[in-house]
Formats: structure tokens, C-alpha cells, sequence
């Protein structure tokens, strides 16, 4: 009997102390994580790389790597990096068009820009690019530039995941929603 009470006893402290600590622990490594992939791309940024301007465009758009969302550098970096032709920056300014982060929202501005993204997303997300393949998923899920492909969605946004691109699993289940008559959400999964 002593044995069962016992090995209740430590079941209970392990729920109500130490999983909590483990948990904390984890948090602590994931936002630690998060802010030396910020610093990384930030760093590359500053040091003129296309790819990686276009990058943290996205990070400032999306709020991501624990970063808040700041339209004001989003729409800087994007601006430098589709000023050297980059489809992630060309994308990000398409995205800052279609959402009215500034001024009303430009459809027609925001489809030529992603019109214009199309070839070199595709290329990159080719070469393995993570956002680049979530990019260009979204791009046919939602028909950004393009034609609504479904398949090619699902491709790319599958692709994206095993990238590590984690938001890749909200689209594809949401292209499966669809599927079952719920909302399209668009704005809010570019």
C-alpha cells in the first residue's frame, strides 16, 4: 500500500511542479531559437541579400520569431528587396498592397506585383527556399498572381512544412475546410 502512495505521490508532484518547469524550459528554448533565426536573417538583411530582405519583410509583416508586427520595416525591407527584382520582396510588397496597410487596399497593384513574383517564386521554392514555397503556395491556394491550383498549393505548401515552415499546415487545412463550405480567410494567411 505504501509503494501505491508513494508512486501517487511523485505522479502528482511531477503534474503540479516539475511538468510546469519543463514547459517553461521548452518556451525558453523555442523563444531563444526564435531570436537568434530573427538576428540571422536580420543580419544577412543588413548585409544587402535579396533573399533574405524579402525575408524580414515578411518577418515585420507577419510578426514572426517573436518579433511584433512593424508595416512601417515591413514595407522597407520589401521595398529594398524588389528594388533588386526579389520575388520575396516583390511578394511582400504585393501582400502590403492587398492588405491596405497604409492606404486602402490596391487589388490591381497588389495582382501585377504578384503576376510579377510568380517566375522567380517559383524558382527559389524550386531551390528548396521554405518561404519561398509557402509563398508560392499561398499564391495558388488563393489564386494571388495566378490561377487557383489546388494541387500545386498543396505541393508547395507540403514542401514549405517539411521546411519547417509550420503555418504550412494552418493553409492546407484550410484548403480543406473549403472543401467542406467554410470561409476563404485569404488576407489572413498571406
Amino acid at each position: 500500500m505504501k509503494t501505491k502512495k508513494f508512486h501517487l505521490t511523485g505522479i502528482i508532484v511531477f503534474f503540479l511542479f516539475l511538468l510546469p518547469l519543463l514547459t517553461l524550459s521548452a518556451q525558453n528554448e523555442k523563444a531563444a531559437s526564435d531570436a537568434a533565426e530573427f538576428q540571422k536573417i536580420k543580419k544577412l538583411a543588413e548585409d544587402g541579400d535579396a533573399n533574405f530582405q524579402g525575408e524580414l519583410a515578411e518577418v515585420y509583416r507577419r510578426g514572426e520569431f517573436g518579433v511584433e508586427a512593424d508595416f512601417d520595416l515591413a514595407l522597407k525591407w520589401a521595398s529594398i528587396s524588389a528594388e533588386k527584382k526579389n520575388p520575396l520582396g516583390i511578394y511582400n510588397l504585393a501582400a502590403i498592397y492587398r492588405g491596405g496597410y497604409f492606404d486602402a487596399r490596391d487589388f490591381i497593384k497588389a495582382d501585377e506585383l504578384f503576376k510579377e513574383a510568380f517566375d522567380g517564386m517559383k524558382k527559389l521554392a524550386e531551390t528548396g527556399n521554405g518561404r519561398a514555397q509557402f509563398d508560392l503556395g499561398c499564391m495558388y491556394a488563393f489564386g494571388l498572381g495566378v490561377e487557383k491550383n489546388k494541387p500545386e498549393a498543396l505541393k508547395y505548401l507540403k514542401k514549405a512544412l517539411e521546411n519547417g515552415r509550420t503555418k504550412a499546415a494552418d493553409i492546407i487545412e484550410s484548403l480543406n475546410d473549403l472543401e467542406d463550405g467554410s470561409d476563404d480567410d485569404t488576407d489572413e494567411e498571406i
